[in-house]
């Protein structure tokens, strides 16, 4: 609580449940209809000191008053409000209360202070996002530079509009724009956005996460909004404290960076190894193919920090990690060394977590802790069981903490019906002939026929009609045609 020429103002930051409704002074950012909740309206309200709460107007007479007294980016003073639990279905915020405002508000427009924020981010790293995605921790913010722009046809009068966003370290992200964001010039300003020629600054707000084939998305919500080059202190500030983050996580798994993030590349093993390596930066890739052999001399998983990627170390009793310090014991995490193959050539790869799970079927918790494959030189039989087995495999090109070096990671593993050729080994396999062994088939009495007190199955005439030579004729039919004591007796019978 602060004073000023108005009285006493209530800060953001100390709202709590049962509050006595003391004066708040905020700017009006962002304002959206939540889904399947046409009697609610949502505000992001922002004070002074870069706090912000979420605010909703309940029911269509309470939303009536508000929209006519509440302009967007404009500043208020605001009474009579109440403070209220969550609604998570619709919260976007990590405030923990609400704020319910209707006719009982009183809504002074103010003009703006000095120093008056427009923009509140609470930006996540790339980094980050399968965590926040695995634990179903809601929607996020995201800031990084386009480098991309589309629209995208899709089955509505609506194209999609979608970007491609990097961080400062190279990794991309697609983030898809459907039309409850591309269609309000509030929400982005399409002009502006149609006029940039080249990279430029963006900010993203209440993202979801969503996993397509084994690769992390952005897709909008109702409460999107897009901001091109947005204009704020607080920008260079998130800036700073996103590439702080990145840095730390910047060797994800202990081996290199991730810069690829389109899988729909497909490719044969013979045309990947027959490219440049500097065009394969940047790019991901498709394999067909089968795992031929796989490589335990560096162990086929390693133990991890149990809230980031990063190898745990032992310190004493206990395990640490450089970012998040000390814990009881670590997480199992697969580092799967492996040969694949297809019908043109072999190369080596390798599986991290999401990529051996989706191998596997497993985590590698579950092999280590419950199954008791603990010793890390001796590959378990789940994994030994994929080899030769047909998949599609989703690679991405990492580049090395040593320079000039890349290496393949599987990010991801798809069944496939196909039926592979005989695979081709990493290294040619020579065997001696052996001389040849004649065999005498044996006599044997025809079988005889087993007693048995079930009924013998009457059999079904399978009958195949010809297909029509017209190409809109009838098509080819299977019939079955059933012996008389197969007839089911009529209901009542």
């Amino acid at each position: 609580m602060y004073s000023n020429n108005s009285g006493e103002i209530q800060k953001l930051e100390t709202l709590q449940l049962k509050g006595t409704g003391i004066p708040i002074e905020v700017r009006v950012i962002r304002r959206w209809t939540p889904y399947l909740r046409p009697n609610d309206r949502c505000y992001i309200l922002l004070d002074v000191e870069g706090y912000a709460v979420q605010a909703v107007a309940h029911g269509q007479r309470d939303i009536r008053h508000v929209e006519k007294n509440l302009d967007l980016l404009s500043c208020y003073r605001i009474n009579g409000y109440v403070c209220t639990a969550v609604d998570t279905y619709m919260n976007v915020m990590t405030h923990p209360i609400h704020l319910l405002i209707g006719t009982a508000a009183v809504m002074t427009k103010i003009p703006e202070p000095e120093g008056f924020p427009m923009h509140y981010f609470q930006p996540r790293v790339y980094a980050d996002l399968r965590q926040i995605y695995d634990r179903k921790e809601g929607l996020i913010d995201y800031i990084g530079v386009m480098e991309k722009k589309e629209f995208v046809p899709t089955k509505t009068p609506h194209p999609m509009l979608q970007l491609t966003v990097a961080n400062s370290s190279g990794r991309t992200i697609s983030v898809s724009l459907w039309k409850e964001v591309n269609q309000f010039p509030e929400r982005v300003n399409m002009e502006e956005l149609n006029n940039i020629d080249g990279p430029a600054l963006i900010a993203v707000s209440s993202v979801r996460i969503k996993d397509y084939r084994g690769r992390l998305q952005l897709h909008s919500t109702a409460a999107t909004y897009l901001y091109v080059k947005p204009a704020s202190p607080t920008i260079s500030l998130l800036l700073d404290r996103i590439k702080e983050r990145e840095d730390e996580l910047e060797n994800e798994h202990g081996e290199g960076t991730l810069v690829a993030v389109d899988i729909s590349s497909k490719i044969s093993i013979a045309e990947l190894q027959q490219t440049e390596k500097d065009l394969l930066i940047g790019r991901a890739f498709t394999v067909e193919g089968s795992v031929t052999e796989i490589h335990s001399t560096t162990g086929w998983y390693y133990n991890a920090c149990p809230k980031c990627p990063k190898a745990a170390n032992e310190s004493g009793p206990e395990w640490a990690c450089a970012s998040d310090g000390r814990f009881p014991a670590p997480r199992p995490a697969y580092r799967v060394q492996a040969t694949i193959a297809d019908n043109t050539g072999a190369m080596k790869v390798t599986f991290f977590d999401e990529g051996a799970e989706s191998l596997v079927g497993k985590p590698c918790s579950e092999l280590v802790i419950e199954s008791g494959y603990t010793d890390q030189s001796i590959v378990p039989d789940p994994l030994q069981e994929i080899k030769g087995k047909p998949k599609a495999f989703h690679l991405e090109m990492q580049t090395n903490a040593r320079p000039g070096r890349l290496n393949m990671t599987v990010s991801a593993v798809e069944e496939i019906d196909i039926t592979l050729p005989l695979s081709i080994e990493a290294a040619p396999l020579t065997i001696d002939a052996a001389p040849a062994l004649q065999l005498k088939p044996e006599e044997t009495a025809p079988p005889q026929p087993r007693s048995s007190s079930i009924a013998p199955v009457t059999p079904v005439k399978i009958k195949f009609e010809p297909r029509a030579a017209e190409k809109d004729g009838p098509k080819r039919s299977l019939k079955t045609e059933k012996g008389p004591d197969e007839s089911r007796p009529k209901r009542g019978k």
